[in-house]
């Protein structure tokens, strides 16, 4: 995992060393493969709102790069959200699967159109200022909406660094570095290996979904035909009235987020037709047709949204087989069609 620090004038240190302790010691004890870092900036040194001078060690790099992006919070928000070069940099990390902010860094998260329709949170102060860039914003020490991870004010910034470790690399090594840390405070709380805490019912409440009543099929045919222990759900696309294609009407990151929808109904109609959604014994396959202009290249990137929330949804059960495939044209114009295969408990 490569991990992008945004570090800039009148940074909050404090927002970035919390989380930043708690991931690197998962390199330092051997507890993460693989774990690199970068602190990235628009300039090469920054003075943070303390005074303190902060080298980065790469200007302006291309943030797509990364599997992680961390923002922390501080005054210099503020004039950031209207500096059109250092957004449209953020935007590079649209397609980055981890999205992480402390305080105020949720508002460059939302200017870069990082967490549209996410459920997110931050300083409790700044509340009405991140509203307008997210799909809603609670108070709450710390919340995740997906892959993206948000935390409150400045004294957050461990406990969202333990909570990421705890949901992505589990509860064993959550631990490890809660005892590293000595800080009793946070509330360990998964039991399983890294993606899912407890049951399919707590990976929702924790993600914050709340499955609708399942779609009715668009003709003479059934949600799910069920042959011995398989499940086959018949194609799905997102709720409500979106139309058109990618690298048309929709980007990249949109549709990420509309393949991540178009799974939610997808669990409903499984909910609809076993009566709970902890009969699933695994996901099987998932194949997704992406409606997209001819010259659109990342099909794969949009059809993560639904691998990602199958996953978090359902741990270590939820890795799957998949295929996708670009479409000239499908039925209602919808932006993708996703079918899907799941193994039930006997």
């Amino acid at each position: 995992m490569r991990m992008a620090f945004i570090v800039f004038d009148e940074m909050t240190t404090l927002d970035l060393a919390g989380f930043h302790n708690a991931v690197t010691w998962l390199k330092k004890k051997g507890l993460a493969e693989g774990l690199e870092w970068d602190y990235c900036s628009n300039r090469e040194e920054i003075t943070d709102d303390r005074g303190m001078v902060i080298k980065a060690n790469r200007v302006l790099p291309d943030l797509s790069e990364y599997d992680l992006l961390f923002i922390p919070g501080g005054k210099g928000t503020r004039q950031l959200v209207h500096n059109h070069s250092f957004i449209r940099w953020l935007e590079s990390a649209r397609t980055v699967e981890y999205k992480v902010s402390v305080c105020t860094g949720a508002l460059l998260l939302g200017a870069a159109g990082l967490i549209r329709d996410r459920k997110v949170t931050t300083n409790p102060l700044a509340l009405d200022e991140v509203r307008p860039y997210c799909g809603r914003v609670e108070r709450a020490r710390y919340m995740r909406d997906g892959n993206v991870f948000t935390g409150g004010g400045i004294t957050t910034s461990v406990d969202v660094g333990l909570f990421f470790v705890e949901s992505v690399f589990g509860r064993e090594a959550a631990e490890e570095i809660q005892r590293l840390m000595d800080y009793p405070y946070y509330p360990v709380q998964s039991s399983g290996s890294g993606r899912s805490c407890q049951s399919v019912s707590d990976n929702l409440k924790l993600l914050g979904i709340e499955l609708p009543a399942a779609l009715q099929p668009a003709g003479k045919y059934a949600n799910v035909v069920r042959v011995n222990n398989l499940l086959y759900v018949s194609g799905k696309g997102p709720s409500g009235q979106c139309r058109g294609k990618l690298g048309g009407e929709y980007t990249t990151e949109e549709g990420y987020r509309l393949a991540r929808d178009t799974a939610i109904q997808i669990l409903a109609v499984l909910q609809s037709a076993c009566g709970s959604l902890e009969k699933i014994k695994r996901v099987v396959k998932v194949q997704g047709f992406v409606n997209a202009v001819p010259e659109f290249e990342e099909h794969h990137l949009v059809l993560n949204g639904c691998s990602d929330l199958f996953l978090d949804v359902f741990g270590d059960k939820g890795v799957h087989a998949r295929s996708v495939l670009g479409a000239v044209s499908v039925r209602d114009n919808l932006p993708i069609i996703v079918d899907s295969i799941f193994e039930i408990e006997e």
